[in-house]
């Protein structure tokens, strides 16, 4: 019998994890940037205005692709295991 567990993840490269890594600071930037014009949007109001309609949806875009990408991975993941699987007791 095979004592190795069947559910093992896959190794991550530091590329992904670069990648990652500039995601969330690229995030992080303009996450702070759009609060810091909210906060300021409450002393010049007309100015700040127009640009919180340009920052809006693109903090729209990135908290979608970090929900979507989250759920992706774990499919992508589920697949590849159920993938070992079959070619394991195939």
């Amino acid at each position: 019998m095979n004592d190795q567990p069947t559910s093992q993840l896959a190794p991550i490269s530091k590329m992904q994890v670069f990648r990652e890594w500039v995601a969330a600071i690229l995030s992080i930037i303009v996450i702070l940037g759009a609060f810091s014009m909210i906060a300021a949007a409450f002393y010049q109001y007309a100015r700040v205005k127009d640009l919180l309609l340009f920052i809006n949806p693109l903090l729209g875009v990135i908290i979608g692709y970090y929900f979507n990408k989250v759920s992706s991975d774990l499919r992508a993941e589920t697949a590849e295991m159920a993938a070992r699987t079959a070619s394991v007791t195939a």
